[in-house]
């Protein structure tokens, strides 16, 4: 707490950026509805007024109207920015899609994701300016359109990012948001075609980075084996669409997940090393322009991922202010990059890499430094070295982790002690593996011999991870995980701070009795429920000893489609459990359901009674809303069995 106080008062950039979010969010929620044109006057006049007072030296009007500034420019992007929220799911509808590809997601023939920004022609609304994710199905890895920076032109369906219904579904609108997307668009190979190749500077420099993006994963490809390409991939240049998907839950599981991603971890190894290799330059302002040029060509190579591009820039910064001779405020430099950051894209703020990042940094500024040194005085036999990774590796998950949870419904219990070997071994294996992709152009043998040494090291971060995710007790999963983490991470600097035996003892109940009530209070609560899926009906009905689950085709000539949330879901329901369905679609999923669960019944019923028992008066997913293609509807006068009610 007195970190945080200091902090407060010595940042004056977090107390700015602190109290403009809190502003900006309580425009959001009062419902702000000015047009962009009065609001543009606004923001103006409030600029203006604002540096008025600044040179009237009245310094207190003049810092509430910047914030107040800050703040309404803030909401207004945040109302423009973020993906429509329609609570069901809707029809995708005809559209045409032109526009600049500005970020490849996955390339993995038959499927192509990428984020396209341009205009998009819908057939029921008039044509507007946005972000669209594209996924584009039969490719075969030779479209002269895959790269950042080429314009194309698609004939797309087109439909709102779908919110997650049910536990086990993936996340689609915060996935959006995080992108900057307000829709989400299908197309099939033959309906994309090149639209034209600009010449600008930028689009050049989008695709001479792709390609040499293509060079280095094809280096990689040559010096690792199969089974660590993918990962090498992912940490040298940002590329994770390699990655089979056993290996990504087992790094979240085991929670080292975020050497993965590339980061403030990777910015710096890098800093540490360049300012190492660059110690023989005896001019400062030469050095700091060598750091920030290699800085901006790996932040360019690895993607220009968010994480990194303020990693990098909070690097440049540091290294600049301690040439000029002053002291380093890191609370102060973290805020501000994250301000100036929001100001140039204030949708960045629902990013959820913007975030936890940000988090991460914070809690190290804040904590770091009070944790290492109470970690000295109660374990002063423990060397310098792993005492420093314990306290960064605490400061960053007591901020991060209940972020983390409340993004990914997930809490990792062996975080702080795998980080502890994970992170050095994953720190060695990227500063040689960088040596290895410098070295490849030059000579393939000395490149072999550095990622030689890369493969030793991430063999053991390997073997540590994958077996750390076995373990029964790795994580905690679902809403449970959100007090779970709060409480153990913050009970844990609670007790951390215990002066003696007699003060440790009440404070670990009282840790361990909150945390038991948060989770006793999110438990999931299976209440009468009906859903709209994609191809399925679903109605949940709790019984006494169990659960029913009604499932009923929304086109009942279609072909059996699989529905992978919904029968992860049904497994995880406890006591027994009993399914009603009629159609392909639904027989498919009771059947897998069946297989995986210990207590399950599976009853085929006619469509009638599932109709009445779907039907739900002022529900959109009633079953007036489901397509027919021919069939009749059920009879009114039927009713569920009085056992099934």
């Amino acid at each position: 707490m007195e970190a945080l106080k200091k902090a407060l008062r010595e940042a004056p950039a977090l107390r700015f950026c602190l109290l403009s979010l809190a502003v900006a969010i309580a425009l959001l929620q009062l419902g702000w509805n000015w047009g962009r044109e009065l609001t543009t006057a606004l923001l103006c006049g409030m600029a203006a007024c604002g540096a008025l007072l600044w040179v009237l030296r009245h310094r207190a009007l003049a810092y509430l109207c910047s914030v107040g500034t800050v703040a309404l420019w803030w909401s207004m992007c945040w109302r423009e920015a973020l993906p429509v929220r329609i609570p069901y799911r809707l029809e995708p509808i005809p559209a045409l899609l032109a526009g600049q590809i500005r970020q490849v997601l996955r390339d993995e023939p038959p499927v192509l994701r990428v984020l396209v920004e341009g205009e998009l022609d819908a057939q029921a609304l008039p044509p507007v300016q946005t972000r669209v994710l594209l996924h584009v199905f039969g490719t075969d890895g030779t479209e002269p359109w895959r790269t950042p920076g080429e314009f194309l032109r698609a004939y797309v369906r087109v439909r709102p990012p779908t919110p997650a219904q049910l536990p086990t579904d993936f996340p689609e609108w915060e996935y959006c948001a995080h992108l900057g997307a307000q829709w989400v668009a299908t197309a099939h190979r033959e309906g994309v075609a090149l639209w034209a190749r600009e010449g600008s500077w930028s689009a050049s420099l989008f695709r001479w980075i792709a390609q040499q993006r293509q060079h280095v994963l094809h280096a990689i490809a040559q010096l690792y084996p199969e089974w660590l390409a993918g990962v090498m991939a992912a940490l040298l240049c940002g590329d994770r669409s390699k990655l089979q998907p056993e290996e990504r839950r087992a790094f979240a599981l085991a929670g080292v997940a975020h050497v993965l991603a590339v980061s403030g971890l990777h910015v710096g190894i890098l800093a540490a090393a360049i300012s190492i290799a660059l110690g023989f330059v005896p001019w400062q302002g030469l050095r700091w322009g060598i750091f920030c040029i290699a800085l901006a060509a790996f932040v360019l190579l690895t993607g220009a991922q968010p994480s990194a591009v303020r990693a990098g820039i909070t690097a440049a910064l540091a290294w600049g202010i301690a040439l000029l001779q002053r002291p380093v405020m890191l609370p102060n430099l973290v805020a501000a990059v994250a301000l100036m950051t929001l100001l140039l894209d204030p949708a960045q703020a629902f990013s959820s890499s913007f975030q936890l990042s940000t988090m991460a940094m914070l809690g190290i500024a804040l904590l770091y430094e009070p944790l290492r040194e109470r970690i000295q005085e109660l374990l002063p036999w423990m060397p310098a070295g792993i005492v420093q990774l314990s306290a960064v590796s605490l400061a960053a998950s007591t901020v991060s982790a209940p972020l983390v949870a409340l993004h990914f419904q997930m809490f990792s219990l062996l975080a702080i002690p795998l980080n502890l070997v994970v992170v050095p071994l994953c720190s060695l294996g990227i500063l040689a593996g960088i040596l290895s992709l410098l070295a490849y152009p030059l000579s393939s043998a000395v490149a072999g011999l550095y990622a030689s040494a890369a493969q030793a090291c991430m063999l053991p971060a390997m073997a540590c991870v994958h077996t750390a995710a076995q373990l029964p007790i790795a994580a905690v999963e679902g809403w449970s995980s959100i007090p779970l983490a709060f409480g153990i991470q913050w009970g844990l600097l609670w007790l951390l701070w215990a002066p003696n035996l007699r003060v440790l003892l009440p404070r670990a109940l009282t840790v361990a009795v909150l945390t038991l009530l948060g989770v006793l209070a999110v438990r999931p609560q299976h209440a009468p429920m009906s859903l709209l899926r994609e191809h399925i009906l679903l109605r949940q009905l709790p019984l006494t000893e169990g659960t029913l689950l009604v499932l009923l085709d929304r086109y009942p000539h279609g072909k059996p489609r699989p529905d992978r949330a919904l029968e992860r879901y049904a497994q995880q329901l406890p006591g027994r459990l009993w399914i009603l369905y009629a159609g392909n679609s639904s027989e498919y999923a009771a059947v897998r359901i069946a297989r995986a669960h210990p207590q399950c019944t599976v009853i085929q019923a006619p469509e009638h009674l599932l109709r009445a028992l779907l039907a739900s008066p002022g529900h959109p997913s009633s079953a007036a809303t489901a397509p027919t293609e021919g069939h009749a509807g059920g009879a009114p006068g039927k009713t569920a069995p009085p056992h099934l009610r």
